[in-house]
């Protein structure tokens, strides 16, 4: 069954809750509860290699208690607090090899997609905000409420390939952004990072990048995409990422139907538990 969105006019399932177009609900939004509360994703302990454990958030609101479930080697249960989330995007020249859905960079901006419109189905008071690097980095869009993702996905659609590699000027973008968060960190609010790249890091050191970012109190979690893990830079990345429950949060994707699951995943909530 098909109808049209009230907002943007395009033809969409009514199967689904919102449409893919610009995001706008289809149906009246629903309490969660039970086996279709939001999903978190709930770690015993957070290292940040050397930083501090980041304070474990209070819920807004209630979720039916449900059994913890094991993906990934991650803990996941209903229950977590506001997230604001850079999306760090590498759009260097390789970006523009072919992909499934035409470039390797439409293959990222379907993932992108799908991610932005699956995190607004868990919680509409999340803020995003996106960064693209290359040589050099750039703000693709400053912090935005979940509530009205177009903003996000008129930055997504307007990403274009150029330049080199150099993730430390990515890292460093994120780092402005967070600084300037209109939602502080603290109980309640989580800060993290979804880095992504197809690449080795050519130009600048990231690792101190990463560390004062760590030490921020801020998840950094990486997605790698090629054909096979020697196209990324595999050990920087290691380093850059946060470490949740003894598991480096690091994910390689090899085509894009992975791609876009791994992103549809990285959706859920991220609760990080005290020590």
């Amino acid at each position: 069954m098909t109808g049209t969105c009230p907002k943007c006019g395009a033809n969409v399932s009514m199967s689904h809750n919102f449409c893919t177009g610009c995001g706008e609900p289809l149906t009246l939004p629903q309490p969660y509860s039970g086996k279709t509360a939001p999903i978190a994703v709930a770690t015993r302990r957070v290292s940040q290699l050397g930083g501090p454990a980041y304070p474990a958030p209070a819920a807004p609101y209630a979720a039916a208690p449900t059994a913890p479930l094991h993906t990934g080697g991650l803990v996941t249960t209903g229950v977590a607090g506001r997230e604001a989330q850079v999306s760090v995007n590498d759009v260097s020249g390789s970006m523009d090899e072919p992909g499934q859905r035409g470039s390797k960079l439409d293959d990222l901006k379907a993932a992108q997609r799908t991610h932005v419109l699956q995190k607004m189905h868990f919680d509409r008071q999340d803020l995003l905000s996106m960064a693209s690097f290359s040589s050099d980095a750039a703000i693709d869009c400053d912090w935005a409420v979940l509530r009205d993702p177009s903003v996000l996905l008129r930055a997504i659609d307007a990403l274009t390939p150029g330049g080199g590699t150099c993730l430390r000027a990515g890292l460093e973008k994120a780092e402005e952004l967070f600084r300037c968060c209109p939602c502080p960190p603290g109980p309640g609010v989580l800060h993290k990072i979804i880095f992504f790249t197809d690449g080795h890091n050519n130009e600048g050191d990231p690792l101190p990048a990463s560390k004062r970012l760590r030490d921020m109190g801020i998840i950094i979690q990486a997605v790698g995409f090629g054909e096979s893990e020697s196209d990324v830079d595999l050990d920087t990345l290691r380093r850059i990422v946060s470490v949740l429950d003894g598991r480096e949060q690091y994910w390689f994707c090899r085509d894009a139907q992975e791609l876009t699951q791994t992103f549809k995943a990285l959706s859920s909530k991220t609760r990080v538990l005290p020590r």
